[in-house]
């Protein structure tokens, strides 16, 4: 059902955008959920937060079973088909879309964090941010980087 009310938003809110435009917010829009689920998976897998060399390890709900094989776009950009799922079963981060929290594993923080984030904004400067609370967000690079504290 949400996902039928989130198809219709966009085509209200693209109606009257070029074709062009019209990707850009569908495909925005279609990060926004995954990261979102992504964001979900890992908060209801408890505390603390997969690492692996520093860094988030999203490829860990895969090793558990959170995602399978038939979700593997989750962790893909849209219109895209890398990481290859030999990549994503491999736990290969090198064409991974997305930048990974580095530092505490702790969900209990009182503020929330940013969990992944595009490593390119889209054509108009936005990013899509998943974070700790399990929300996600697009935000221009002014707001990534205080949200980055840098």
């Amino acid at each position: 059902m949400r996902k039928v009310s989130i198809c219709m938003f966009l085509a209200v809110a693209c109606a009257a955008c070029g074709d062009s435009k019209k990707t850009v917010i569908a495909d925005r829009m279609e990060k926004i959920n995954n990261l979102r689920t992504i964001a979900n998976l890992l908060l209801v897998r408890g505390p603390p937060l997969p690492m692996k060399d520093g860094a988030l390890d999203v490829y860990a709900l895969v090793q558990e079973g959170e995602i399978t094989r038939e979700d593997f776009s989750l962790l893909r950009r849209p219109r895209e088909d890398r990481p290859t799922d030999e990549e994503i079963l491999r736990g290969d981060y090198a064409n991974f879309p997305y930048e990974r929290h580095r530092g505490k594993a702790d969900l209990g923080l009182a503020r929330a964090f940013p969990l992944l984030w595009d490593k390119t904004p889209d054509e108009h400067g936005v990013y899509v941010v998943a974070m700790s609370h399990g929300g996600a967000e697009a935000i221009d690079e002014a707001g990534l980087k205080v949200m980055l504290g840098r």
